[in-house]
């Protein structure tokens, strides 16, 4: 009877001490991601501001986890404006063939592109999104170098 209850009390005590010892369990809210397919972003150009609606893909989601950024971006062929990125972004570069004025591409996965000219082109980008409003974006960008900020203020 002695063993019978010895026992009972060792398996009840083994199973306090089990649970006493368990890790607590992390109730901390996951990170949101960002719901890519209604997403856009805030850019701020020379003071005018423009929503910039990102692609669905894994390039837009890196490229939305580096914001906020302010960035000085530089006029290349009078069609465009860009800046190197702080890094690397994934990439999966297609040839876009026709470049619209509003696209916002990655080059050689550090580079972002804002396009304020509409033109045929046999280059390889990464899409990141379009600038929606894009009737000012050219004399907006004016020439040399524009100051752009990107992400919700």
């Amino acid at each position: 009877m002695k063993v019978h209850l010895f026992a009972i009390l060792m398996a009840v005590n083994a199973t306090f001490i089990t649970a006493c010892n368990a890790e607590p369990k992390n109730h901390t809210a996951p990170k949101q991601e960002i719901l890519m397919n209604q997403s856009a972003i805030v850019l701020q150009i020379n003071n005018q501001t423009f929503d910039l609606q990102l692609e669905n893909n894994e390039t837009a989601t890196a490229f939305a986890n580096l914001l906020p950024l302010d960035l000085a971006m530089d006029d290349h062929l009078n069609n465009e404006k860009f800046a190197t990125l702080p890094k690397s972004l994934p990439t999966n570069d297609q040839k876009i063939g026709r470049i619209q004025i509003g696209d916002v591409l990655l080059w050689q996965g550090d580079t972002v592109v804002i396009f304020y000219e509409s033109f045929d082109s046999n280059y390889r980008y990464t899409k990141i999104g379009k600038i929606r409003q894009t009737d000012d974006l050219k004399n907006v960008l004016g020439r040399g170098t524009a100051q752009v900020k990107w992400g919700n203020p």
